[in-house]
């Protein structure tokens, strides 16, 4: 039987999704990171190099771990799928709520750049629920 067409479009956007999102915050934080160091402690320079501090704190007390952490998860998990067994099913789903409410406790104050992500991830993993993953998955023949 050949593998569902939903299948392989969860399987592009979470690894493609998850790549991008690692890519991106490795790039602000290294971006931060470096022009941190080339400011000044006070006047508009301050301020910039205040809020790079608490990006690059922030980033070093756990939301590293998270930022990282929950893609690289996905991505590996999501080549489980192709085993065609429940359990990766499950996994990514459960990963995928994790994700969200992550997000959104993260970024509690700014809940509207949670939103697309969530939608995002929510609909690579709702597809993954359709009958015809369902029944290719549990192995039978449609």
């Amino acid at each position: 039987m050949q593998r569902p067409a939903m299948l392989t479009l969860s399987l592009v956007l979470i690894i493609a999704g998850s790549m991008l999102l690692m890519t991106e915050l490795a790039l602000v934080w290294m971006f931060v990171y470096i022009a941190r160091d080339g400011l000044g402690y006070t006047g508009t320079d301050g301020v910039f190099y205040h809020m790079f501090e608490r990006f690059h704190l922030q980033m070093l007390e756990g939301l590293a771990l998270v930022g990282f952490g929950f893609p690289g998860a996905a991505v590996v998990l999501a080549f489980f799928l192709l085993q065609r067994r429940a359990w990766p099913r499950i996994a990514i789903s459960l990963l995928g709520a994790m994700s969200i409410v992550a997000a959104a406790v993260v970024l509690s104050d700014h809940i509207s750049w949670v939103l697309p992500v969530g939608v995002y991830i929510a609909f690579a993993v709702v597809i993954l629920w359709t009958p015809a993953v369902t029944a290719w998955c549990s192995g039978e023949s449609r």
